[in-house]
């Protein structure tokens, strides 16, 4: 149960088998309690059927005996005999009761236990589901940062392209209005340094044909 889930598209809980083999237990040791607990309430019912029964004809037969009534004797000893094979039913059946009541509690233990254990694994689902969200959110993150590094490397790249299509576009220019401008093995030479060198070979041209004048 401590092993991390992985990252899936839908939290998947790797002891769902055995989750549902203990949802069906807890069920089925439901189902037993509430059978042991009918049962001990059917004998507990009986027993206290029998007991009122049992106080009903000694009443009867107290109320008889202090009234003066004649009582045939004969009667008397039946009843008594009859009361007495009643008290016995009455002991067998509270032992009755006492097993259905312990099968009960016992049934009981056993559909707590089953509860507790399907609650384990319960816990631990959700305990998994909260590590696989946050295990995701951080896949999440880690995807929108790739995302953002990727625009942010191709609006670099964009730019630096922009400004060499620029640079090349000026030395185009610059190359187009006066080819001497641009020097073949410096095309940086600033254009303002060509024109000065330019004008000082006109006047050095000018200064030799006075001369030769």
């Amino acid at each position: 149960m401590t092993k991390p889930p992985k990252k899936s598209k839908r939290f998947q809980y790797n002891l769902e088998s055995a989750l549902n083999f203990r949802e069906l237990r807890q069920t089925q040791e439901q189902d037993k309690f509430n059978k042991a607990e009918q049962k001990y309430m059917e004998e507990l019912g009986k027993e206290e059927r029998m007991k009122n029964q049992e106080r009903a004809e000694n009443a009867g037969l107290v109320s008889e005996i202090s009234e003066g009534k004649t009582i045939d004797f004969q009667q008397v000893m039946m009843r008594k005999a009859h009361l007495e094979q009643l008290k016995g039913e009455i002991i067998e059946q509270v032992e009755v009761r006492e097993t259905a009541e312990k099968e009960k509690q016992d049934q009981r233990d056993v559909l707590i236990q089953a509860m507790k254990d399907k609650k384990i694994l319960e816990e631990d689902k959700e305990k998994k589901r909260e590590m696989w969200k946050n295990i995701m959110k951080k896949e999440e993150m880690k995807f929108l940062d790739e995302i953002a590094s990727i625009a942010y490397s191709k609006k670099v790249r964009a730019s630096e392209e922009e400004a060499e299509r620029l640079k090349k576009k000026k030395l185009a220019l610059k190359e187009k209005h006066d080819p001497v401008v641009a020097d073949p093995v410096n095309p940086d030479i600033d254009f303002e340094e060509n024109l000065h060198e330019l004008s000082t070979d006109a006047h050095a041209q000018d200064d030799d044909q006075l001369m030769v004048d």
